[in-house]
Parts: structure tokens; sequence; C-alpha cells
């Protein structure tokens, strides 16, 4: 899975347009994987670095494909965000 990229474009050059549209393909790409494998998905909870929160992260067929953008301070907690997460998926 590719990094989440940040876009910043100050001019609206052709080369930019170029990039902008490549990682909207790319996003694309990676939401419909995501949309056509939630119903193989694996889901977990674990702690974060340092102990300091749970996150949850989605896999399908061993890659990673989605995860928390942020710490939860209880399992149950990541554990509802992810159950309601997965639950969105097919109709978004």
């Amino acid at each position: 899975m590719t990094q989440p990229a940040r876009i910043l474009i100050v001019d609206d050059e052709p080369p930019a347009r170029a990039r902008l549209r490549d990682l909207l393909d790319d996003c694309r790409e990676q939401f419909r994987l995501l949309h056509d494998g939630i119903g193989d998905a694996v889901t977990s909870c674990e702690r974060g670095s340092l102990g300091l929160g749970w996150w949850w992260r989605l896999t399908v067929s061993g890659a990673p494909i989605a995860r928390a953008g942020r710490l939860f301070q209880r399992e149950r907690e990541c554990q509802y965000s992810v159950t309601q997460f997965v639950a969105a998926v097919p109709v978004a």
C-alpha cells in the first residue's frame, strides 16, 4: 500500500495536474481494493507504540489496506471503531 500523500499545488502547469491525476487514480484503486475485499478482510486491534493507546488495522489477503487514523484509549473503543468502519465500507 502506498503511503498517503498531501497534495499542494502552487501552479496549474501540466506536470502538476498530471501528478494530481496519478494520485487520485491511485486513491481510487486503493479504495476499490478495500471495497471489493471487505468480505475477506481481517481486522486487528493492537497496542500503539510505547503502549499509550490502541489502533486498528485491516488487511485483505495479508496486505494492509486501512488503519485507524488515531489512537484509542481503550481496546473496546478500538473494536467498536473498526466494526463501524467495516460496516460502512460496502455502502461507501
